[in-house]
């Protein structure tokens, strides 16, 4: 019997659709290692060249037993077997953070997973979310649309999240139709 890894490999596993997004994103981070969270069976391997180092965090074995097949011998490749909630790196240690193809979605509390990544992104590195339309129960409303009815800090949304030791930030939403 197949497990759940197994069938998300064979489901996704040569998926594509937010290649040329994540290429972009990789090329403008500043130089330094970048972290892919929640990276799964690796399918984003393909896009992580040498010149750069590239750590997965994941948390399942399944997934990680798939994932190390696809980096063996790839010295710039290194897996994490961690959860996205407590990263074990330094903090200011990474340019780029990805949370690709709905992984977001599936970190539990979400704002820890979050201010994680904040906490290990170097000064000007860069955060990349991929998320469909995440539901709110599942992700605490994390998004623009809950804090900007509100009008209200209380909200838990991107625009909430404190990070004071980071000092100001900002970040760039971008929406795209999928079905066009």
């Amino acid at each position: 019997m197949k497990t759940y890894a197994e069938y998300y490999e064979d489901a996704y596993g040569s998926t594509q659709i937010d290649y040329e997004q994540i290429k972009r994103f990789i090329d403008s981070c500043p130089e330094g290692d970048i972290v892919e969270i929640g990276a799964g069976s690796g399918r984003l391997v393909p896009l992580y060249t040498e010149g750069r180092n590239y750590l997965f965090v994941e948390p399942s074995s399944d997934m990680l037993q798939i994932l190390n097949k696809k980096i063996l011998n790839k010295r710039n490749l290194k897996v994490i077997d961690s959860f996205a909630e407590k990263l074990p790196l330094s903090s200011e240690s990474v340019a780029g953070v990805i949370f690709a193809f709905a992984s977001l979605g599936e970190m539990r509390p979400i704002l820890f997973a979050l201010y994680e990544c904040v906490r290990v992104l170097k000064p000007g590195g860069k955060i990349y979310i991929l998320q469909n339309n995440p539901e709110t129960f599942q992700t605490a409303a994390v998004g623009l649309n809950r804090a900007i009815k509100n009008k209200s800090e209380a909200s838990v949304s991107a625009e909430t999240i404190r990070a004071p030791e980071k000092g100001p930030y900002s970040f760039d939403v971008h929406f795209r139709n999928s079905a066009t």
